[in-house]
């Protein structure tokens, strides 16, 4: 592989309950490498979540540090929390740093979380001198609402808002140049 392929990260973004784990399990099989500490399957993805622990866990904190809900936008001003988020910045930049430096391949994640953390995410890229690869999952807005008050006993509203957000925030940080998946092809046109 070249320098510049090594270079390259795919980033997945969703709303959530739109298919990742199954995006991440087949580009997997592709080839793209995945963390070695992805979040164990559960009664709602037995397979596993394809999601790495550590960055997760960085992003939790961090949206608890702002104040802010996970579905809700964040603050206008939620970069200017100098610690906070220069902590997670550092903490992020670590992860993928050590991922690109010791992958051979085309690297990738996935969390809900990240499409409302994108301007961070961008900082870190530049810093790394990464370019990212964005794919959007998406789903029935009615069918991903359903799975969201079934999988997290969400008021439809809570649930309808977190789509919006989400989607909104995962095409407005990448202005749309991101490649689109939607769930239901994966039956329907496979």
């Amino acid at each position: 592989m070249t320098e510049e392929q090594t270079k390259r990260i795919i980033v997945v973004l969703s709303p959530g309950r739109c298919g990742t784990s199954l995006l991440m399990k087949a580009l997997g099989v592709m080839g793209m490498r995945l963390s070695d500490n992805l979040i164990p399957g559960n009664y709602a993805n037995p397979e596993g979540h394809f999601e790495a622990e550590d960055i997760v866990e960085i992003q939790k904190e961090l949206l608890r540090d702002l104040q802010a809900h996970p579905y809700m936008p964040l603050p206008d001003d939620w970069l200017v929390n100098k610690e906070a988020v220069a902590r997670a910045r550092k903490r992020l930049a670590t992860i993928i740093q050590q991922q690109i430096d010791t992958v051979p391949t085309i690297w990738g994640f996935k969390d809900p979380r990240t499409n409302a953390l994108l301007p961070l995410w961008f900082r870190i890229f530049n810093q790394c001198q990464i370019t990212p690869s964005f794919t959007l999952s998406v789903r029935k807005p009615q069918t991903t609402v359903a799975s969201y008050c079934k999988q997290y006993n969400d008021a439809p509203e809570i649930a309808e808002l977190a789509y919006l957000t989400r989607t909104t925030d995962a095409l407005h940080h990448t202005a749309a140049d991101c490649f689109i998946v939607h769930y239901e092809d994966w039956f329907t046109r496979p």
